[in-house]
């Protein structure tokens, strides 16, 4: 017995059960509180399972809003992208708080995560005080706003022109421009739905978690001016005139969309490479596989290249090599502040030392 004693004198919750005993009225209802608090402090499903459902609603909720009625978002998406995010938003609804708790058992190293990030976003509510871990928060929930959308609106716009294709009666399918125009639309069509996967689901379990996002100012401004609705701008101030154009023999023509598909194939390898990982503006970690042994920036190189020779026919106009010019030095901008970004981990800056940014170091070496 004085073993057994000493045993629940040293346990907290053996005091408090002996303290509120001696009480003369016994509070048994603070006395149930003080066994609850205890009990949700050890359970993992309200410790963190339906604490994380409801932070992540309060956090994406609103943009499922955005996009099924505002007047802007209306206009923008298609219906299809639409129906897309509302099976999404269903999804999430049914089974985000099964996938918290499982994740909440099997992970504890994402429970200490959410602990961080809910003292964050305490600290901003209640003192006003903006940490890494809510900056972060709030600007990937901006990234994957802005360009979810747009990624599901591009997937669909190609899914149609390669279904048009399919379909077209009497069409060809051995003739070079029918076989041009099927891997053409095949190639944006997997990339747009790399990225479009990619910034709805981010997990632990796909490697995919964002762990910081672009600091500054000027780096998304460099990324946002290439897309909808900045990119109107950016398409004035930078016109390409297709009016006149050059007149190639058959086989330079050829030749020409051969050397486009090859562009466009580096631009999609380098998509496939990050695979979960594709978003801008994010560091999900770094990728030194594919293309990316060898380069730093395969897709702006494909990407860049495959445009100019796509108006090769109308370089014709000076202004035109002028506007070719400003988005390669977009694309630069982009791939540098990138840099700038990543470079703050150190396995950045080590394959820094070991690729070069147009990869020219690597064929030397080969």
């Amino acid at each position: 017995m004085v073993d057994g004693a000493a045993d629940h004198r040293v346990s907290p919750f053996w005091r408090t059960h002996c303290f509120f005993h001696r009480l003369p009225h016994k509070p048994l209802r603070v006395y149930a509180v003080l066994i609850m608090t205890r009990y949700l402090k050890k359970n993992v499903f309200f410790q963190y399972a339906l604490p994380s459902y409801i932070v992540y609603i309060l956090s994406y909720g609103p943009l499922f809003l955005l996009y099924r009625y505002h007047p802007y978002f209306n206009k923008l998406l298609t219906p299809y992208t639409i129906e897309v995010f509302r099976i999404i938003a269903l999804t999430y609804l049914t089974l985000g708080l099964p996938y918290f708790w499982v994740n909440g058992v099997l992970a504890p190293l994402e429970r200490k995560k959410f602990f961080e990030l809910t003292r964050a976003l305490k600290l901003l509510i209640f003192k006003h005080k903006l940490t890494e871990e809510t900056r972060v928060h709030i600007l990937k929930i901006i990234v994957k706003g802005f360009w979810a959308p747009l990624m599901f609106n591009f997937m669909f716009a190609h899914y149609r022109d390669l279904r048009v294709l399919l379909l077209q009666p009497n069409q060809n399918f051995f003739s070079f421009d029918t076989i041009y125009q099927l891997l053409y639309q095949s190639i944006f069509l997997v990339d747009t739905m790399i990225f479009a996967f990619a910034y709805t689901v981010e997990t632990h379990w796909l490697h995919n978690t964002i762990k910081s996002v672009e600091p500054t100012l000027f780096g998304w401004v460099v990324a946002l001016i290439t897309y909808e609705p900045f990119n109107k701008v950016t398409g004035q101030l930078l016109p390409i005139v297709k009016t006149a154009p050059l007149l190639f023999p058959w086989w330079a023509e050829r030749t020409i969309q051969i050397a486009i598909l090859c562009c466009f194939s580096l631009y999609v390898w380098a998509s496939i490479a990050l695979l979960y990982k594709a978003s801008n503006l994010t560091n999900r970690g770094i990728v030194t596989h594919g293309p990316y042994r060898w380069m730093r920036h395969p897709a702006y190189i494909g990407k860049n290249l495959g445009w100019w020779l796509e108006n090769a026919a109308y370089l014709n106009h000076p202004g035109n090599i002028v506007s070719l010019l400003g988005f390669n030095f977009i694309y630069f901008l982009r791939a540098v502040t990138e840099e700038r970004h990543l470079a703050r981990e150190s396995d950045y800056r080590r394959y820094q030392k070991s690729v070069s940014f147009w990869g020219v170091r690597r064929f030397i070496k080969s």
